[in-house]
């Protein structure tokens, strides 16, 4: 018997190229009611781009297409197609002076590799130079540049399509000072972005240098997101070097992380 996710014991991903029957046919369903709805005619919104929402929401059409509506009523409403283009704000410059998170190269499968260190600064120092809306639209322009310009150089460099992305998160020095409620809210503005409106994005993520004490933070963090992305998610104290390296040659880490590369390029390799 065939079914969504295909014959019994056998699991398709949902992926192109690894589709049962009836996800293809739930594809060109969602296909067709984009054509026949006028949703768009932009030659972005491919298989592999639709295949992230089916995913996202189990192939279940309704719930896909209520996202996807969503998803093009919030890029005009953002500006999301110019977002790569257009300078976030001024404000933003200095908040990259004391926020580190940069792009680094590539993971073992091709993926774009970022490397954000949250507990760096202090989010009295960002909304000191900063609001929720630049914050807002920084994280669009970092998401719209890495779907749109680092994924395809991926593609092109690794010969095969990358879709996602690999994200180490170091939080060295973290105390549950850091965890006010502005924090909060702040980690929840980047979850639903991405969320909302960049399903199936990020491949794998690592939180590492996590002391005990994130155990009772984590509680905290994770209902802002959702059962699919945490099984994404591993957290590791320390030691975290032999699991990193699973994931991305030491060539490819920095120093600072245990890794070989040196370089003080700004945004990194």
């Amino acid at each position: 018997k065939m079914g969504l996710f295909g014959k019994k014991n056998v699991k398709f991903s949902g992926w192109m190229g690894d589709l049962s029957e009836e996800q293809e046919d739930r594809l060109q369903e969602f296909k067709d009611i984009i054509q026949d709805e006028n949703l768009t005619e932009d030659p972005r919104y491919d298989d592999h781009y639709l295949l992230r929402f089916l995913r996202a929401r189990k192939f279940n059409i309704k719930k896909t297409l209520e996202m996807f509506k969503k998803f093009l009523e919030w890029r005009v409403e953002n500006r999301a197609d110019d977002a790569i283009w257009i300078d976030s704000c001024p404000s933003i410059n200095k908040v990259k002076e004391f926020y580190e998170f940069a792009y680094h190269g590539v993971d073992r499968e091709g993926r774009p590799f970022s490397i954000d260190k949250p507990c760096s600064f202090d989010i009295d120092e960002i909304l000191e130079v900063s609001n929720r809306d630049e914050l807002y639209a920084f994280y669009v322009k970092e998401y719209e540049t890495t779907l749109h310009i680092r994924m395809p150089a991926a593609s092109a460099a690794a010969g095969k399509k990358i879709e996602q992305t690999f994200n180490l998160i170091s939080i060295k020095g973290f105390t549950m000072k850091k965890l006010r409620q502005k924090t909060r809210n702040f980690i929840k503005l980047a979850v639903n972005i991405g969320q909302d409106n960049y399903p199936e994005i990020m491949g794998k993520m690592l939180i590492v240098d996590s002391p005990l004490i994130f155990r009772g933070a984590w509680a905290l963090i994770s209902p802002f997101i959702d059962e699919k992305t945490r099984t994404k998610i591993s957290i590791l104290g320390g030691k975290y070097q032999k699991k990193l390296f699973e994931h991305v040659d030491p060539e490819n880490v920095p120093s600072d992380l245990g890794g070989e590369c040196t370089c003080s390029e700004d945004g990194g390799c």
